[in-house]
């Protein structure tokens, strides 16, 4: 079985204490700059469905949410496209680009300090 699209969640601090809407001009600077790899296309939020996927960076690739799933809020990331000839290759690519994400995020003056992940430990969904 080959899974080409595929989800990881990297769960933030219990005491993280962040306004979610401090996320969508975090995106749509980054889109405007071109901070990530890839092909960033739109922001879109969806705070106002419950346990949705927060808010969101959409890309040609990889699919970025601000989650609260289950009340915890996350770095939720959903592979559409990208490099790699296995299973593990593809996996491996979405942690690395959603680590990589998420220093941004973190490192960002409109949320450094208050919104730290948990780097160590992730969910996978497939």
């Amino acid at each position: 079985m080959t899974l080409d699209r595929f989800c990881v969640k990297f769960p933030a601090q219990p005491q993280a204490s962040v306004d979610e809407a401090a996320f969508i001009p975090i995106f749509h600077e980054w889109i405007r700059d071109r901070t990530l790899a890839g092909t960033l296309l739109d922001v879109a939020d969806y705070r106002h469905v419950p346990d949705g996927p927060g808010i969101m960076l959409i890309t040609h690739e990889i699919n970025y949410a601000m989650d609260r799933d289950r009340g915890e809020l996350g770095l939720y990331a959903q592979r559409k496209l990208g490099p790699g000839a296995t299973h593990q290759e593809r996996l491996l690519h979405l942690l690395r680009q959603t680590a990589i994400f998420g220093s941004r995020l973190e490192a960002d003056r409109r949320v450094a300090g208050s919104l730290k992940l948990q780097g160590g430990k992730f969910l996978l969904h497939s």
